[in-house]
């Protein structure tokens, strides 16, 4: 039982959707049209890519302690890159390397389409914006002979505002003229324009403001930065953009941008540790010279005195301490540079050779977790206020991190001064033991002493110098590229096969929904169930609809095979199972409204009687619309009302059809009076008269409205048959006849359902 009731429902379902298939597809269609509409004013995005990757080092495997070294095989994070390439310090060399301070449209069958490099004719140039209200505003330029002419294109919005309120929405002087290549001035900005090529319709031009306007309004948004695989070092880039080669331009220009600073951000640590060396290697070298000429001096004049074993002993020990505190001193310069780098607020990346060199890994490790927090704190500010809670905590502790930053290297400093004292407490020592030997022996090994020392110094610095130049020379960049964006030849949005399809779809569903809406609010009788649950008056017949039906023809005998003459034998057999008259049946025909169908009904009744040898004749009382002598092709000037008004006789009236069974009186001139005539005696002579000839005597009378004339001849009638067309009438009109069979005790009444369809596969009511 459940299955057959939700079958009954699919199907009323069903029935629903093709009664209004023609509202269904009309929804389609202006979704499709919508849809098309969109598509074509929309511009298409494209989207290009590139990849590079970024070259890491492990130190671990790599035994020395040299800055250089350090320096040069440093290690990178992939995450900090990608940050990197995010903030907008290296996105505004890209931006004004390209200049997209100024786009340019034109305008062609209806839409604004955007024009790019050599499609441009002219040259905006010395841009200053005077009033933000400006940007992302459309300016049309417009060519002249003598010059030029500006005006702002209003919104939408503001067109509608100008009609009505009458209100202006920019002060500006649209009828002045220009001239090109002079700086011009308006109350919302200054420029100039410079003509490239001949300009031959007007150009839109929008002005976009700065770099960080342009960063945050245009590029921000379109450019996506990722790594490929967390297992590989690559960085993905990709920018969406409309014009294909100015995307291209961008990925490039970003990727070399970005590898050319990782190469000049290596080249200035680089070069701090080259000013170090090279201001102690000058000094050095300074002194070294007094040195030998001191100790060249000394030998002259006291000729070679020859140093003892145990004086060369002393002197190398006093030579490795000096070299101990040469190397404390240099240190404790690195710690004051450092210490004063972090003072003056510069950039961490900058401090991280010295703490290299100094073998301080809590620093670095601490330098590394600092860089993270400061990517941190630069990716919430974008995103969020200083009073974000989150943000708050990251600046808290980037604060505590460089407080144990400094306080660790305050601890290393204390450290090397406790060994400096150390060190000089044994020169000291060493120097003791020297003074006990002969004067000339000890003047001679002090300036021995402080030749070498000063040598071994100088060449140390060299090599140092060397090994540095070399790695300035070899200098590589971090990065390397994997692929270059290339020109896209397909747009990635918008899709339009995807939203075609979508749109379509969308208007079956909102079609459907419309449709079912209808339907429940709908007073139209749309099937049978809806008549059987109104009514309680027997359904005779039901006359299926056909398209190819004809208008105003007995269709029966063009298709005598059809549903349609189908549907009529049925009826005929119906009323002779419903007459209880013994002699000849009057069948008298109404309806509920003029193109219920109700003479269509007559006239193929008529035509399947005969059909079956019966003496039919059918006879058109409807005199205030008569259509059944149509049917039959007879003359109209005569006919019942000239037989109701005494002009006629009977024999004048009745007229042969080409059937041979079936006979018609038309109405003929139609009187100005046809209620009167209706009511007049001759109308039962007529059908007694009828009555007598013919088996069938059919009458084709006024719809129900006229009450007079139809309830008047049903006294005459043994079956009254009320045609009722689905998807026309109401459902108020059965409950009216219902009222009206009640109040006059009417019987003999059945119902003809005209409209009806079928599905001719099933053979079934649908």
């Amino acid at each position: 039982m459940s299955n057959s009731q939700n079958e009954l429902r699919i199907s009323d379902i069903l029935k629903i959707l093709k009664n209004h298939i023609w509202l269904i597809l009309f929804i389609m269609f202006l979704a499709f049209l919508l849809s098309s509409i969109y598509l074509y004013f929309t511009p298409p995005t494209y989207s290009v890519n590139a990849s590079i990757e970024v070259i890491t080092y492990d130190k671990g495997n790599r035994e020395t302690n040299d800055l250089l070294q350090n320096t040069f095989y440093a290690n990178k994070e992939v995450d900090k890159e990608i940050e990197k390439l995010t903030t907008y310090e290296i996105n505004r060399k890209v931006i004004e390397n390209m200049d997209l301070s100024t786009q340019f449209f034109i305008k062609d069958n209806y839409k604004k389409i955007e024009i790019y490099d050599e499609q441009i004719p002219i040259k905006v140039t010395d841009i200053k914006n005077i009033d933000d209200s400006i940007l992302n505003r459309l300016i049309k330029f417009t060519p002249l002979d003598s010059g030029y002419r500006l005006e702002i294109e209003p919104t939408l919005q503001e067109k509608l505002s100008k009609i009505l309120f009458k209100k202006e929405p920019f002060k500006f002087d649209s009828n002045k003229i220009f001239p090109y290549n002079k700086i011009i001035k308006t109350e919302y900005f200054k420029f100039s324009i410079k003509k490239i090529k001949k300009v031959s319709q007007p150009i839109y031009l929008k002005l976009n403001g700065d770099s960080r306007y342009i960063y945050e309004n245009l590029i921000r948004n379109r450019l996506f930065v990722g790594q490929k695989n967390k297992n590989a070092p690559i960085i993905d880039i990709v920018y969406n953009d409309n014009i294909p080669k100015r995307a291209t331009e961008y990925v490039n220009r970003l990727i070399e941008i970005f590898k050319n600073e990782g190469r000049i951000e290596k080249s200035k640590r680089n070069n701090l540790i080259s000013d170090f060396i090279q201001k102690e290697l000058a000094k050095n070298s300074k002194e070294l010279k007094h040195a030998e000429n001191a100790l060249e001096r000394y030998r002259i004049k006291n000729k070679a005195i020859k140093i003892s074993t145990q004086t060369d002993l002393i002197i190398r020990s006093l030579n490795n301490i000096e070299v101990s505190i040469s190397d404390n001193h240099i240190k404790n310069i690195m710690i004051d540079n450092i210490l004063d780098l972090i003072r003056r607020g510069k950039n961490i990346d900058s401090i991280a050779p010295f703490l290299t060199d100094l073998k301080d890994t809590v620093n670095i490790s601490l330098i590394q977790s600092l860089q993270k927090l400061e990517l941190e704190e630069n990716r919430l500010s974008l995103e969020y206020t200083d009073e974000y809670p989150d943000l708050l905590i990251v600046r808290k502790q980037i604060e505590i991190t460089k407080d144990k930053i400094k306080s660790n290297l305050q601890n290393l400093k204390s450290s090397l001064i406790a060994k400096k004292v150390n060190f000089e407490r044994l020169k000291a020592k060493k120097e003791r033991e020297l003074k006990r030997l002969p004067i000339d022996e000890t003047n001679m090994v002090n300036l021995d002493r402080r030749y070498k020392l000063l040598l071994q110094m100088n060449e140390y610095l060299s090599q140092k110098e060397k090994e540095n130049n070399t790695i300035k020379a070899a200098i590589i960049s971090d990065y390397k590229i994997i692929e270059r964006a290339y020109l896209p030849k397909v747009p990635i949005k918008p899709q339009r096969s995807l939203i075609e399809i979508l749109a379509l779809l969308s208007g079956l569903l909102v079609g459907v929904i419309l449709s079912l809406i209808h339907n429940s609010f709908s007073d139209k009788l749309k099937d049978i169930k809806d008549i059987e649950k109104s009514t309680t008056v027997p359904i005779y017949g039901t006359i299926p609809f056909h398209k190819k039906y004809k208008k105003e023809v007995i269709d029966i005998f063009e298709y005598s095979h059809s549903q349609f003459s189908e549907s009529f034998r049925v009826l005929r057999t119906n009323l002779q199972f419903a007459s209880t008259s013994n002699s000849s049946t009057i069948i008298l025909t109404t309806s509920n409204l003029l193109k219920d169908g109700k003479s269509t009904v007559v006239a193929n009744l008529g035509a399947i009687l005969q059909l079956a040898g019966y003496k039919t004749i059918v006879i058109d009382l409807d005199l205030h619309n008569p259509s059944l002598h149509r049917y039959f092709d007879v003359d109209f000037n005569e006919g019942v009302s000239g037989y109701l008004m005494g002009r006629y006789n009977m024999s004048d009236i009745i007229f042969s059809t080409a059937y041979p069974n079936l006979d018609i009186i038309p109405v003929g001139t139609i009187p100005s009076n046809p209620s009167e005539l209706i009511l007049s005696k001759r109308v039962e002579i007529m059908l007694n008269k009828l009555r007598e000839r013919y088996d069938y005597i059919l009458i084709d009378t006024a719809p129900l409205g006229s009450l007079t004339d139809t309830l008047h001849l049903m006294n005459y009638s043994d079956i009254n048959l009320v045609v009722f067309r689905l998807n026309s009438a109401k459902k108020v009109y059965m409950e009216k006849l219902e009222k009206i069979i009640s109040r006059y005790k009417l019987k003999s009444i059945g119902l003809v359902i005209n409209g009806i369809r079928i599905d001719k596969k099933k053979n079934i009511y649908i």
